[in-house]
């Protein structure tokens, strides 16, 4: 008895045996739940054997946000060392198959390797094999590829993205990815509305060297800016605009810390102080594609039907 109260006294729990911190979280106690055990566990036994009061969905997270553990089946846990197969998308493990019998795999044989190793059903597989990205024909099982659909929004309500005279405007806060070199997402109705469809790219041209934009992948992508961020010593989380003239030239411009309030400051927002005498509710209609009378209430219900809430909400502001 006195060892017991000792060893709490010393700030230590006993849980099946071993003995940890009483600040131990749940990932220190499924883990000794899931050494003792040797073999995979549902989630829910591994809460009732480790006495959370958590819910199972918490300890399910914990888990998951832990790289000692990995999921082995739809409800199944392990410990990373025991170097299991871990459990994907039932998509992902067709795609899988698919590629390990370069590039086709029988029906009836992807059936029986998943329905053996997982706990899926054969509906489930044969639904998803019949469904895109995959496709079965003579009962043989394929990934095709799958181009990309024209862009389902107009330039006009793609978020951030603004028409400013001669040129689009996107606004946008630099990211480590900026800063590093590499590539960045554009908006696919930018990239439709600069011309260039899927497949295609394009240089434009821009004071620190020309600049690529395209799309090839699932994304449109933004080439590398690092040189324009170097040279004009651009800082990660500046909010800057990305400009898109008409006559094909490109360039970044920071946005300046300011003062600005109220509809000043949704006009700086959407990009009009980037062009002389353009500060007016009609430039930042036009700026969304609504008809330069438009009013108020109207430019401001465009604005957060796009997502631009930040804007709506400083045009509206009392100051």
């Amino acid at each position: 008895m006195w060892a017991d109260e000792w060893v709490e006294y010393c700030g230590v729990t006993v849980h099946e045996g071993y003995a940890l911190l009483r600040s131990s979280g749940i990932p220190d106690r499924a883990a000794v739940t899931l050494e003792i055990e040797g073999a995979p566990m549902p989630i829910e036994e591994i809460a009732l054997r480790i006495g959370s009061d958590r819910a199972v969905s918490s300890v399910r997270n914990a888990l998951a946000a832990d790289d000692r553990f990995m999921r082995v089946d739809r409800n199944l846990w392990a410990l990373g060392s025991w170097e299991l197969a871990a459990y994907q998308s039932i998509r992902q493990l067709i795609a899988d198959e698919i590629a390990a019998h370069d590039g086709a795999v029988r029906l009836s044989k992807l059936v029986d390797v998943l329905t053996s190793r997982f706990s899926v059903s054969a509906t489930s597989i044969m639904g998803y094999a019949s469904s895109p990205p995959f496709s079965t024909v003579d009962g043989m099982v394929e990934q095709v590829a799958r181009r990309p659909s024209a862009p389902r929004k107009s330039p006009f309500d793609t978020r951030r993205l603004y028409r400013v005279a001669d040129r689009w405007v996107l606004r946008f806060n630099l990211t480590s990815e900026h800063v590093r070199g590499s590539g960045s997402p554009l908006p696919s109705a930018l990239i439709s509305a600069l011309g260039l469809n899927y497949g295609e790219a394009k240089f434009l041209h821009c004071r620190h060297g020309a600049q690529r934009v395209g799309w090839s992948g699932p994304q449109a992508i933004l080439g590398s800016v690092k040189r324009i961020v170097d040279a004009d010593g651009l800082q990660m989380g500046d909010m800057c605009f990305a400009t898109f003239s008409d006559d094909a030239e490109f360039d970044i411009v920071r946005i300046e810390p300011t003062e600005r309030r109220g509809r000043a400051r949704a006009y700086e927002l959407a990009g009009l102080t980037l062009i002389g005498d353009s500060e007016s509710d009609s430039s930042l209609a036009e700026a969304i594609g609504l008809a330069p009378h438009s009013a108020l209430p109207q430019i401001a219900e465009k604005l957060r039907a796009r997502g631009d809430y930040d804007v709506a909400d400083s045009l509206l502001a009392v100051t």
